[in-house]
C-alpha cells in the first residue's frame, strides 16, 4: 500500500512538473516577443529624437534667415529714408518738374501749331474751291499704265505676314515706285499721303485703288458729245414690289450660311473677317443686296468673326433689321 501511494505521488510530481515547464516555456516565448516590441519601439523612439533634433536644427536656420531678412529690410528702409532726405534726390524732383513744364509749353506749341494748320487747311480748300473752275491741267499719261494687280502686289510686298494691315509709309514709298514709268500714280500717292492714319488696313486700301482708277478711266474717257434736241422725259423708276428683296435674300440664304464653312476648313467656328467678306462678295452679283452684308462685315472692329455671330448677321440681313 505504500509503495502504491509513494508511486502516485511520484507520477502527480512528474505531472505537475511537465505542467510547470510549460508554462515556463510558454512565458519565455512572451518574455521574448515583449522584448521583441520593445526592441521596435525604442527604434521608433530613436527615429523620432532624430526627427526632432533635424526639426530643431532647421528652425534655427530659418530663424537666422528670418533675423538676417528684418535686418537686411531695416536696412533698405534706413537707406531709402536717407536718399528721401539727400539732396540728390531733390535735385532728381526739381529735373522732374522742370521737364514737366517743359512738356506743358510744348503742349501749348502743338495745339497752337495744330490750330494754324487747321487754318491754313482751310485757306487752301477754300482756293481749290476757286480754283475748281479754272480749267486743270492733264496729269502725264504714260505709255505703261499701272494695274491694280501691280498695286497690290505692292501692298502683299509690305505686308509680309499677311495681316491685312500695312505701315501708311512704307505704303506709300512702295507706291512712289511706279510714278517714274505711271506719272499719273502720284495721285494715288497724294491720297494716302493725306490719310490720318498711320496702319492702312487693305480693305480701305483697295477702295483707295479702285477709286483712283475710276479717275483715271475718267480722264481718259473723251467727254460725251451734246445733242441739240431737247431730251425725253423720263418715266419714274418703278418702285421694287414689296417682299421681292426679301425673296432673292432667301434664295442666297443657305449660300451665305455655307460660305463661312468654305473659310472655316478646320471647323474653328472662326473666320478671318477679310476672307469671309470676299467669300460674300462672290454673290453680290446673284443678290446685289448681299453688298449691305459685305459692307457691315467691312465695318467690324474686329480680325476674326465668330460662327454664331455671323449666323445672326445673316438672319438681320435677310429680315431687314441689319443696320
Amino acid at each position: 500500500m505504500n509503495s502504491m501511494d509513494k508511486g502516485y505521488h511520484q507520477s502527480q510530481k512528474s505531472l505537475q512538473q511537465s505542467h510547470l515547464e510549460e508554462r515556463c516555456s510558454s512565458l519565455t516565448y512572451e518574455l521574448e516577443a515583449l522584448r521583441s516590441q520593445i526592441a521596435k519601439k525604442e527604434r521608433r523612439a530613436d527615429s523620432a529624437l532624430s526627427k526632432c533634433e533635424r526639426m530643431e536644427r532647421e528652425h534655427d536656420a530659418l530663424v537666422a534667415e528670418r533675423d538676417a531678412a528684418l535686418a537686411k529690410a531695416e536696412a533698405v528702409a534706413e537707406e531709402f529714408r536717407q536718399f528721401k532726405t539727400n539732396n540728390s534726390n531733390k535735385e532728381l524732383q526739381e529735373q522732374c518738374d522742370q521737364k514737366d513744364g517743359e512738356i506743358r509749353s510744348l503742349r501749348g506749341q502743338l495745339a497752337d501749331v495744330t490750330q494754324e494748320r487747321d487754318e491754313l487747311a482751310a485757306k487752301l480748300q477754300e482756293a481749290t474751291g476757286m480754283m475748281a473752275a479754272a480749267p486743270k491741267k492733264a496729269v502725264p499719261k504714260s505709255n505703261q499704265e499701272t494695274s491694280e494687280a501691280d498695286l497690290m502686289e505692292a501692298f502683299d510686298s509690305v505686308d509680309e505676314d499677311e495681316t491685312g494691315f500695312a505701315p501708311r509709309l512704307d505704303l506709300r514709298k512702295k507706291v512712289d515706285e511706279f510714278i517714274p514709268k505711271d506719272p499719273y500714280v502720284q495721285v494715288l500717292s497724294d491720297t494716302i499721303r493725306g490719310l490720318d492714319v498711320m496702319i492702312l488696313e487693305k480693305d480701305d486700301y483697295i477702295d483707295h485703288v479702285h477709286a483712283w482708277m475710276e479717275g483715271r478711266n475718267k480722264q481718259a474717257a473723251p467727254p460725251p458729245a451734246r445733242k441739240a434736241t431737247q431730251p425725253e422725259p423720263q418715266a419714274p423708276p418703278k418702285k421694287p414690289q414689296a417682299g421681292n428683296g426679301k425673296q432673292q435674300r432667301l434664295k442666297v440664304e443657305k449660300f451665305l450660311l455655307d460660305a463661312f464653312d468654305k473659310v472655316d476648313e478646320d471647323g474653328t467656328e472662326f473666320a478671318p473677317r477679310l476672307d469671309l467678306r470676299k467669300q460674300v462678295d462672290k454673290y453680290v452679283d446673284q443678290c446685289p443686296d448681299a453688298q449691305q452684308l459685305s459692307d457691315y462685315i467691312r465695318a467690324l472692329d474686329v480680325m476674326i468673326v465668330e460662327k454664331d455671330d455671323y449666323n445672326e448677321m445673316v438672319n438681320n440681313w435677310i429680315e431687314g433689321k441689319l443696320e
